[in-house]
């Protein structure tokens, strides 16, 4: 009885000893399909029925892993970028790449089911905040699951990729 006692509170301790991989913790619900419900993008609150045509991939798509699939709006083309969070620090911190470079950064926070998300190019400073004023070159977004795959674009579509309509300035602060 004596030699089981030990052992018994071995496996009691193990799960405390061994922690989950916060990046893996982190992913396990938010895999599947996202799309963007809001927009500022330099300052400019970019419409719901605007988000779709200011955007390539139409403002729908899947995360899955470490990887964004979407289509192309130009040529309905497949495309991937991959990403890197780190979830430990604050504010948490995402950096998304294609091809071996960095093609943005940014920082993410997760709002009950929503995912807020600031991105800037890799030619602007990490943002350190969700904020996108006029002149800071980065896109403020809110994400929601939807249970709709990216759509599928047909030749014929307009190409250009950027509408402005429903564009609105962002008051100075």
């Amino acid at each position: 009885m004596s030699r089981i006692r030990p052992l018994f509170l071995c496996f009691l301790l193990i799960p405390a000893i061994v922690q989950a991989d916060p990046v893996e913790e982190e992913m396990k619900t938010r895999r599947g399909y996202w799309k963007i419900v809001e927009l500022i993008d330099n300052g400019t609150v970019v419409g719901p029925d605007a988000i779709s045509n200011h955007l390539p991939a139409g403002g729908v798509f899947e995360i899955l892993d470490s990887t964004i699939l979407f289509r192309s709006r130009l040529d309905n083309s497949k495309q991937a970028k991959v990403f890197a969070i780190e979830p430990t620090v604050y504010p948490k911190q995402v950096v998304i790449s294609s091809r071996g470079k960095t093609d943005g950064w940014g920082v993410y926070k997760f709002d009950n089911d929503r995912l807020v998300l600031c991105i800037a190019g890799p030619t602007t400073a990490q943002p350190t905040d969700f904020a996108a004023r006029e002149g800071s070159n980065r896109m403020l977004m809110v994400l929601e699951h939807t249970d709709s795959p990216p759509p599928k674009y047909t030749p014929g579509q307009p190409s250009s990729i950027h509408s402005t309509s429903y564009l609105q300035p962002l008051p100075k602060p």
